[in-house]
């Protein structure tokens, strides 16, 4: 099975993206910030049998909602989307610039094949200085929590959180990492906003458990985050 997974960023690389994937031909597409008016593009690139967009944003800033999705080729028995919470109640969220000034429900897609689970997710975003905040451990908790519901799963997507932090490595203490060591950074810093600062940082994640991964690689010049793609073993 072959699995692709990428922060678009929302409409600003569409022209590079598309071919990529149509190139690429995954099995599993995973889409972080899908911005509404393109859901219908991404679900004509291929014969899908199966696909989830739920919206995590409400529009105070951008200008529409932004969406957490998957698009899947082979069929899929049930899926479910996880609110991990908005922590509003709990925590305050740790957004201090203005560009993030939008409303975020942190939500996790789990589609269920005949013998493996796909997880896909958006984290929450560090503090100033990629610091690993309270916020981003509580929904670490509460993601270790869904995953150990699962036999034997792939999880993919924007983390967020660097390795080497403590966030990344909370998972990997119980979970296998697939990025491969030699990646010193998963940003696109020809096309990210603050690629001037040169940021290393590995952010988009490939973990799994009771299943291999194989080949995982990540793709520049597609948009701000690289895009990622694997194979999953399936047996």
């Amino acid at each position: 099975m072959r699995g692709l997974s990428c922060n678009i960023e929302r409409n600003r690389h569409l022209d590079r993206l598309i071919p990529f994937i149509q190139q690429q031909d995954p099995d599993v597409l995973c889409v972080q910030e899908l911005y509404e008016p393109n859901q219908d593009l991404f679900s004509g690139l291929q014969k899908w049998s199966f696909s989830c967009i739920t919206y995590m944003t409400v529009p105070n800033g951008f200008e529409y909602p932004q969406a957490l999705a998957v698009f899947s080729k082979m069929p899929v028995l049930s899926h479910k989307v996880h609110m991990l919470g908005d922590f509003t109640d709990e925590l305050e969220i740790p957004y201090e610039k203005p560009r993030n000034s939008h409303t975020v429900n942190w939500k996790v897609i789990e589609i269920n094949y005949k013998t493996i689970d796909v997880f896909v997710l958006h984290a929450p975003v560090a503090a100033e200085g990629d610091q690993v905040t309270e916020y981003q451990k509580l929904y670490l908790a509460k993601l270790l929590r869904l995953l150990s519901k699962s036999k034997k799963f792939v999880l993919c997507g924007d983390l967020n959180s660097a390795r080497g932090a403590d966030i990344w490595d909370g998972i990997t203490e119980q979970y296998q990492d697939n990025i491969p060591s030699k990646y010193q950074t998963s940003i696109d810093n020809d096309l990210h906003y603050a690629g001037y600062k040169n940021l290393q940082h590995v952010v988009d994640c490939c973990f799994s458990h009771n299943t291999t991964v194989l080949d995982a690689q990540y793709h520049s010049g597609l948009s701000d985050h690289f895009a990622l793609t694997f194979e999953i073993e399936d047996k």
